[in-house]
């Protein structure tokens, strides 16, 4: 493990509001950009408007971040290439905020969930202040954390609080690889979501003209396949969980990573054929 330069990101240690602009953490010629955002105090409507151009390349490293009035997201037809997007998002929160533990944040972040799933972006989210909480706390905050962000559970992680200017801990630096190997990972799934995705409305442009609609979320999907199976919810809760914690929440991600979900998913053969058979139609639609 090697130090690099790193960008213009600042570090906080103190609560200090930080830069506006959108700011690289990593220095020098990487096969992928790490960058930081403002913090969003509020989460209404003009916050989603500036969290949707910085996810689609529409502010860009150095512009500022700003939250306009009585502004809206731009329709996703509006917006660049995919290589430009932001491919994962990765969500910083507090152990001690007392919206996590009262539930608040939960409902603030309720229009970025809503935004991120149906597009099939995964999110990892960073737990910090592990030291202020009790071991007896863990799992709970864990668990709120995620169903704040919208995070699986498996890619939600405690972190502490750590700069590398004082004396270097190899074991939080070794932790910090770990969770980008996760983000990479799932942005270059995103990538073949939102690429697909993009054929798909080339496609309606000419047909239908709906260019905008995102490839089917599992709940949906889920849903319909048990009306026309008739299938009890308890049937279909299990898997639809399983997917979740995994980070597939779309069909056009289930449909790519099948062969990985069978191997590693408890799934009845009935339901096995029962949800590929659904998969393969949907797929041969889009």
């Amino acid at each position: 493990m090697y130090e690099t330069t790193r960008g213009t990101a600042d570090i906080q240690a103190e609560g200090g509001e930080g830069s506006i602009r959108l700011c690289d953490y990593l220095c020098g010629d990487w096969d992928f950009r790490l960058v930081d955002s403002r913090g969003f105090g509020k989460y209404g409507k003009n916050e989603l408007a500036a969290f949707a151009d910085i996810m689609f390349g529409n502010i860009t490293i150095g512009q500022k971040v700003e939250f306009e009035a009585n502004s809206n997201p731009r329709p996703d037809a509006d917006h660049g290439i995919v290589e430009d997007w932001i491919h994962a998002v990765i969500f910083v929160v507090s152990a001690v905020d007392p919206r996590l533990v009262n539930g608040r944040l939960a409902y603030l972040l309720d229009p970025m969930r809503a935004f991120l799933k149906p597009r099939g972006v995964a999110g990892i989210t960073l737990i910090t202040h592990q030291d202020k909480i009790g071991p007896e706390d863990y799992e709970t905050t864990k668990m709120l954390a995620s169903a704040a962000t919208g995070s699986a559970k498996n890619h939600t992680f405690f972190i502490k609080n750590y700069t590398g200017e004082k004396e270097r801990d190899h074991e939080t630096e070794k932790n910090v690889c770990e969770i980008l190997y996760y983000a990479l990972m799932m942005g270059e799934r995103y990538v073949k979501i939102a690429k697909h995705q993009s054929s798909q409305k080339e496609a309606r442009r000419s047909e239908i003209g709906d260019a905008d609609k995102p490839s089917q979320t599992l709940d949906d999907f889920f849903e319909q396949l048990q009306k026309s199976k008739s299938l009890s919810e308890e049937k279909v809760k299990g898997i639809r969980d399983q997917l979740d914690v995994g980070g597939i929440r779309t069909t056009f991600a289930l449909h790519t990573a099948w062969s990985m979900v069978t191997d590693r998913v408890k799934i009845s053969k009935l339901m096995t054929k029962y949800i590929k058979e659904a998969l393969d139609a949907k797929h041969s639609e889009e």
